[in-house]
């Protein structure tokens, strides 16, 4: 936690600052793809090493890394899944442990193909800020075009987190497919990601999954100290179907 900067944005917080605010950032986008009609929001909420999102005003995650904990909830039925995040490394390894018969098909392709990040020489403005993009082939079916910018201030803090999150789950998370390869891309990114155009090209399958992410409003923000923490009127459920 940035000490000046919690000082800056509100001056409220001198008298409570242990617990009362927590300074972050807060980012929306709005998602599309070409098999969905609706527009979807998503809202972003940073302070530190706690990350909350919300979809559509309805659900979301909350990522705790000082607790080491996740959080799938549902407002509209009021229910929760808590897991930790070791916890919820040893089910990927054993998603990955059933996906192992379907890898093995493919296992010379998959071993010999480095995921690739360019650089290319476009930009263009978008919500006012300068960005430059990134092409992205993280498979032979799957590629990203992120254009990206360095002139949000918050830039840092995203970065940082997401770094911590992937340092926290390196294992066995990083071992599978395809989060190794993303998780190869993002280490390498040091700008923030205003556009992301992701498509997707299922082997032997006519046409293409396209989906575009776009931020739409990025704010530097002050958290009550619950902000993070669920409603009281949640239910916990033991799975997370």
């Amino acid at each position: 936690m940035n000490l000046v900067k919690l000082l800056i944005l509100s001056p409220a917080c001198y008298f409570f600052l242990a617990t009362s605010c927590w300074a972050g950032v807060y980012f929306e986008s709005e998602i599309h793809s070409n098999l969905d009609p609706d527009i979807h929001k998503s809202q972003t909420f940073i302070s530190g090493t706690k990350m909350k999102t919300l979809i559509d005003d309805s659900y979301g995650w909350i990522i705790d890394l000082s607790s080491g904990k996740l959080i799938d909830y549902d407002l509209s039925n009021k229910t929760y899944y808590e897991i930790s995040l070791t916890d919820m490394s040893k089910e990927w390894e054993a998603i990955g442990v059933k996906m192992k018969s379907v890898e093995s098909q493919n296992k010379q392709q998959e071993n010999v193909f480095v995921p690739v990040l360019k650089r290319v020489k476009k930009t263009k403005k978008i919500m006012g800020y300068d960005t430059s993009l990134v092409q992205v082939d993280l498979n032979q079916t799957e590629s990203q075009d992120l254009w990206v910018t360095k002139q949000i201030p918050s830039t840092e803090e995203v970065l940082n987190f997401w770094r911590a999150f992937y340092r926290y789950s390196s294992s066995p998370l990083k071992q599978f497919e395809p989060l190794k390869r993303h998780f190869e891309i993002m280490s390498k990114l040091d700008a923030f990601v205003v556009l992301r155009k992701t498509q997707i090209h299922p082997p032997g399958v006519v046409g293409a999954f396209e989906e575009e992410e776009q931020v739409t409003k990025v704010e530097d923000r002050n958290f009550a100290a619950d902000f993070f923490e669920l409603p009281k009127d949640l239910q916990r459920k033991d799975s997370i179907s």
